[in-house]
């Protein structure tokens, strides 16, 4: 029982050793082979998707300012808005939704009682 807490408690230091080299890329595999080697559910695909789809919209919206500053149409709000305001609706409705999501599971949790 020793020699396991010692291996254990070996490999939790090992792990939180994270400044060179060989450690950080070690502890990036490790997360990535964790997180694809695990079964997702339908709404964690579609949380990752909705990440994936705000990051290329971020990114039009980024060349499509930069295009537009070389134009010189409106103010720099005017073109901010032109370029993230539908993105920025997105996410305040997606914030919302996880809010009232939390509030509902935390309503629910409340009530239980505990074992």
């Amino acid at each position: 029982m020793k020699h396991r807490h010692s291996g254990l408690e070996h490999d939790i230091a090992a792990r939180q050793r994270n400044i060179v080299f060989p450690d950080t890329a070690a502890n990036e595999a490790r997360l990535w082979r964790n997180l694809l080697r695990r079964p997702w559910n339908a709404s964690q695909i579609a949380g990752v998707g909705l990440i994936f789809l705000t990051l290329l919209g971020a990114l039009g919206g980024v060349i499509s300012i930069q295009l537009s500053i070389s134009e010189g149409q409106g103010t720099l709000w005017q073109r901010i808005i032109a370029s993230f305001g539908a993105w920025i609706v997105l996410l305040v409705i997606a914030a919302g939704v996880l809010v009232v999501g939390w509030f509902i599971t935390r309503s629910k949790n409340h009530g239980a009682s505990p074992r």
